[in-house]
């Protein structure tokens, strides 16, 4: 579900860049003040070159609103705003010659990037060598995922604000796509084959304005509605619980966190089972903190062609029995059980008591 933020008013305008023509240049003495500034504004783009720009812009960037409006539903005039915005991002991208792709520009950009890319009604390779002034050979234009990313996306708005001035967007481009999965309401989950954006819900907010409010907005899309109060949500990059007080520009975030909602009585747990075959793989799991294990730790790995107790679980080192619970093992967020066959395992260990080998006879 896509929520967007507020409707902002704005005049529909011509997306048509407002770069400038380029000067002359006196014949003796120097260039002129004017030729210089002129020059300056073209990014050293030649006429025939910032021609084919605005053509192009004049072409397409009706084709571009109107195709986002109908698949991401956004107002006319925010899809002109974002338009816009990325044609500034692209100026900026070519002026500094940013080929190897280091300039992350805000999400609503990124969003018409990838919408660009994506639509088949474009050449988009052959755009860029227009818009950019280079041939990216099919090398992915948007790089993200690296720690480095938010300090990218805030040298890129610095950039285009110094660029663009009173034209420079600042609310759009301050504007964070929050991202949050309910996970509270799901036993088990697996990230490599699941698709989790299903079950996401997004709300746009201020970079600057406390997370508060983003989370009061996903407790009131539940059925049955919950109070804020019993919810505590993750960052799933720190692997911490946000302070609500806390805001997007404090922690760093981008619009590629991922926020994880739970109840407050639970701990998000990640179990990673070791196959017959050598290979793992991952799940979470969303246990009640006063919940015994019991036999719940089994039906989780248990699929169709193999006995759940096949398995059996080691918390640190020591086998889990079911009649603990996180709080009885003093578990946190993301902890690691290691789900493992049977015949893999050798007891190391006093079955009664965990103590070491060497101090009581055990089995195996």
């Amino acid at each position: 579900m896509f929520v967007p933020i507020e409707n902002t008013t704005s005049k529909k305008q011509n997306a048509r860049s407002n770069v400038g023509k380029g000067g002359t240049k006196k014949k003796s003495g120097g260039g002129s003040a004017g030729g210089e500034e002129a020059k300056k504004k073209s990014g050293g783009i030649t006429k025939a070159a910032q021609k084919a720009i605005d053509f192009w812009w004049e072409q397409h960037s009706d084709a571009l609103v109107k195709t986002a409006v109908d698949e991401y539903r956004w107002e006319e005039g925010r899809a002109r705003d974002i338009v816009k915005a990325y044609q500034q991002f692209l100026i900026v991208k070519r002026e500094m010659k940013d080929w190897e792709n280091e300039l992350i520009p805000c999400d609503k950009v990124a969003t018409m990037m990838e919408h660009h890319e994506l639509n088949q009604d474009f050449d988009y390779q052959s755009d860029m060598k227009i818009l950019c002034g280079h041939d990216f050979g099919g090398k992915q234009l948007l790089v993200c995922g690296k720690d480095d990313d938010f300090d990218k996306e805030k040298a890129t708005f610095d950039a285009v604000k110094k660029r663009f001035g009173s034209e420079f967007n600042e609310e759009l481009w301050n504007t964070v796509r929050i991202c949050i999965f309910g996970v509270d309401r799901r036993i088990k989950w697996d990230p490599a084959s699941e698709d989790l954006d299903n079950s996401a819900f997004f709300v746009d907010r201020q970079k600057s304005d406390p997370l508060e409010s983003a989370f009061e907005a996903y407790a009131l899309s539940g059925d049955p509605v919950e109070p804020t109060t019993d919810f505590q949500f993750l960052l799933s990059r720190t692997k911490e619980v946000i302070d609500p007080n806390d805001t997007a520009a404090g922690l760093r975030l981008t619009s590629l966190d991922d926020i994880f909602a739970l109840y407050t009585s639970e701990t998000l747990i990640d179990v990673k089972v070791k196959k017959k075959d050598s290979s793992r793989s991952r799940l979470f799991y969303v246990a009640d903190q006063k919940k015994p294990f019991s036999k719940v730790l089994k039906d989780l790995v248990k699929d169709d062609e193999e006995d759940e107790t096949e398995y059996v679980f080691m918390f640190k080192g020591k086998l889990l029995y079911g009649f603990e619970n996180p709080m009885s093992l003093q578990m946190k967020h993301f902890d690691t059980i290691d789900a493992i066959p049977s015949q893999d395992y050798k007891y190391q260990r006093c079955i009664c008591c965990n103590n070491k080998a060497d101090l009581h006879d055990v089995e195996g």
